[in-house]
Order: structure tokens, then sequence, then C-alpha cells
């Protein structure tokens, strides 16, 4: 059934590829109770699998989220908008920036981001890893977080086959 989804010679589609979008609304928003799903292979691509995705999330906590995956733009983008009662945070991972729009002030202000390259990113990473490797310490992201968000995927997959809204 989710075979036509995914080709595991080419990363998996944006379902799979991209898939830590999942991981940052689970992280500011909560878990992930239902998902519907629609993806299609709408460019030029030379692939296999679908290159566009687009993923209604409903949370349990009441709130709804919209992830949209593609593999066709060439102008890399990695953002996110969090709209709440108070205000509306924008964040820009590719620019390291971030924004909070006040509702009250109806004016936006900028974040503290840190800054620095890419490679310092990765940096930092390993660094949290070797800090709790052996430690009693826990590190920020668990194993259960990537499981949860391959669930998520997995049911996006599964709803996009089937036309149906999944449960997790």
């Amino acid at each position: 059934l989710l075979a036509p989804l995914f080709s595991l010679a080419l990363g998996g589609g944006p379902l799979l590829e991209l898939s830590h979008e999942f991981d940052y609304v689970r992280w500011l928003v909560g878990d992930v109770r239902t998902v519907v799903a629609n993806v299609g292979r709408v460019g030029d691509l030379d692939i296999d699998v679908p290159d566009v995705a687009d993923v209604l999330l409903d949370i349990e906590n009441g709130a709804l989220g919209t992830v949209h995956l593609d593999m066709l733009d060439h102008a890399s983008i990695r953002r996110c908008r969090v709209v709440g009662t108070d205000g509306t945070v924008a964040w820009n991972a590719l620019e390291r920036s971030a924004k909070l729009f006040s509702h009250g002030s109806r004016a936006w202000v900028d974040l503290a981001v840190p800054v620095g390259s890419e490679t310092d990113t990765y940096l930092t990473e390993m660094e949290h890893w070797l800090s709790f490797s052996g430690a009693n310490n826990s590190p920020i992201a668990r194993g259960e977080d990537g499981l949860k968000a391959l669930k998520i995927a997995l049911a996006a997959a599964e709803s996009a086959a089937t036309g149906r809204k999944v449960a997790l």
C-alpha cells in the first residue's frame, strides 16, 4: 500500500527526507493526534516517488498545524510560524532569525537567536552528545523523538494512500 510513496534508494521522498519539520512541530506545540495528507509527483525530477506533500496535523492540545514539504523549490526554505492567542512567532532557520509579533503592541520584535555557521550547529550537536555519553545526563533529542517523527511520516503516507484521516 505505501510502497509507491517511498523509495529507500532515493531517501524516501519528502515525507521521510524532510521529516525534521515534524520534529519541530512536536517540540513547539505538542504531540500529534491525527494526520491527513496529500502527496503528489508534480515536478520533473527523475524520481519514482512523490516530490510534494501537504500534511494537516491535529495536535493533542487542540491546535492544528500544516506542514508543506517539497523537493522542488530551488530556493532552500526552512521556516515555521506559530500563531497563538497573544502573538505570532516566525522562525527562519536559513536566515537564523526569529521574530515575535505581539497582538497587544501590534509590532514585530526580533528575538535573540544564536548566530553561527551550519558547521557550528553540527559541532554543537556533537559536543552535546559527548557531554551526556556515558554520563547520567539526558540528551535533548531522544530516539523516542525520532520514532514519533517517523510515525507521523508513515501516518501521512497512509492517509495519502487511502484518502483517510489516520490516528497515531
